[in-house]
């Protein structure tokens, strides 16, 4: 946790524990949000299954398929290998299914999901942590931002 990009334990951001804590809080508050009606179903499937990372493995794997058949994409078709050619589409997708069976079987439940969480979609304030404020906070103030691939996932997604 002290191993923090931008975190020193002295500057603005507090100390690795205290950014990570501020995070947490705001991805926990996303996670507790309601799924809007119009994602419901984005996934595919019943409530269980009903989650963007299935959307989006199905959706690579078409692109691929279609590249490999010449039918849409960009560029021609051709064969493409996986993993030194152990790999086919067909196969890939056995794994997802597998994949997918093991997760349902879980029951993790399905939240609202940033589905993109990143460093790079995490900003601090510049007014975090300054004594020159007129109040005093201890809130680093972290905002999650970049929320074009949010909707219904697994919470471990996010992590």
């Amino acid at each position: 946790v002290d191993d923090v990009h931008g975190v020193d334990g002295r500057g603005r951001f507090g100390t690795g524990r205290e950014l990570c804590e501020a995070v947490g809080r705001k991805l926990a508050g996303v996670h507790n949000t309601p799924i809007p009606r119009e994602m419901v179903g984005m996934g595919g499937g019943n409530e269980g299954n009903n989650n963007a990372l299935w959307k989006s493995l199905g959706a690579m794997l078409d692109f691929v398929e279609s590249r490999e058949l010449g039918t849409g994409g960009c560029g021609s078709g051709g064969d493409f290998e996986f993993g030194g050619g152990r790999w086919s589409t067909g196969s890939l997708r056995d794994e997802i299914s597998m994949m997918r069976e093991a997760l349902d079987a879980l029951d993790l439940g399905v939240v609202l999901g940033h589905n993109d969480f990143k460093p790079a979609n995490v900003m601090v304030p510049p007014w975090t942590g300054r004594d020159s404020l007129p109040f005093q906070t201890s809130d680093i103030g972290a905002v999650l931002i970049d929320f074009e691939l949010a909707g219904p996932n697994h919470r471990g997604v996010d992590l």
